[in-house]
């Protein structure tokens, strides 16, 4: 063995190279260690080394928390399906509003009289069924059907009760008192003039049925709907009443109902009520 700076030979059990002075390594006893575990060496200090610096650039940002990311509730619903369905829950809402409003009732104080009409119905002009010069003619409808009310003064049906005669009057009181007496049957008498009347105002006309004070119909009107009305004549001492229910013919059967509801709730002031 040589020594490594001067390349004087050396003794095996010389510390020291005589020659410049060199310290001399000494082996350590036991096995070299192989190739393998060479290599592995500088990887695993490498891997350490990793998860060192690892380590020290997390205490800087602060400790590092992994948490598990749960799914959401939503995360298998198609969207589109959602979006039917959501559209389907708004329009079930919504005819069980329409319903609820269609089914309450309100109950008005018009001239003379009190009815009970489904809320619904508001105020328009239709004068559709008004056969004479009228105190007052009002209607109020919905989307499916309309109420209408005429009043009448009953002179303009017997001019004869216009004024009473002076008593020697002979003819004008024989008149006067027959007008009273047609007076007493204007409920049936008026029916059958609006019956001529209509027969002749109203397009593809019919009588479905007619009675004192009750006339039932359809007629075409200028929308080529055919239309069920349902009439009552009612007459309060010397003032005469047109009561009207009108529905398309098709749901008259769907509305039959509403039509005796709202008949019966008119309540005369003077006490007098519509004969069914």
């Amino acid at each position: 063995m040589n020594c490594k700076v001067c390349g004087n030979p050396l003794a095996e059990d010389e510390k020291f190279c005589n020659n410049c002075g060199t310290p001399v390594a000494v082996k350590r006893a036991g096995k070299a260690p192989a190739d393998s575990e060479k290599k592995a060496a500088p990887k695993v200090a490498l891997e350490k080394d990793d998860k060192d610096d690892f380590h020290r650039r997390a205490d800087r940002f602060g400790s590092l928390v992994v948490k598990e990311r749960k799914s959401s509730l939503l995360a298998g619903v198609d969207f589109k399906y959602l979006s039917y369905a959501l559209i389907i829950g708004i329009l079930i809402i919504f005819l069980i509003v329409v319903a609820i409003y269609e089914r309450k009732r309100t109950t008005a104080q018009m001239d003379g009289f009190k009815v009970t009409l489904p809320s619904s119905m508001r105020s328009v002009d239709d004068h559709s069924f008004e056969v004479h010069n009228s105190l007052k003619c009002k209607a109020y409808s919905n989307s499916v059907m309309e109420f209408t009310y005429i009043k009448y003064d009953a002179s303009t049906m017997l001019p004869a009760l216009a004024t009473e005669p002076e008593d020697n009057d002979i003819d004008g009181l024989n008149e006067y008192y027959a007008a009273k007496n047609e007076l007493s049957k204007l409920d049936e008498t008026f029916i059958d003039e609006l019956d001529e009347i209509f027969a002749e105002k109203l397009k593809e006309y019919k009588v479905v049925s007619k009675s004192r004070g009750k006339l039932i119909f359809t007629y075409n009107d200028n929308v080529m709907v055919d239309n069920y009305v349902e009439m009552h004549v009612l007459v309060d001492d010397e003032t005469v009443y047109q009561f009207s229910m009108l529905c398309s013919d098709e749901q008259r059967k769907k509305h039959s109902k509403t039509f005796d509801e709202v008949f019966k709730s008119i309540k005369m002031d003077s006490g007098v009520t519509i004969k069914r």
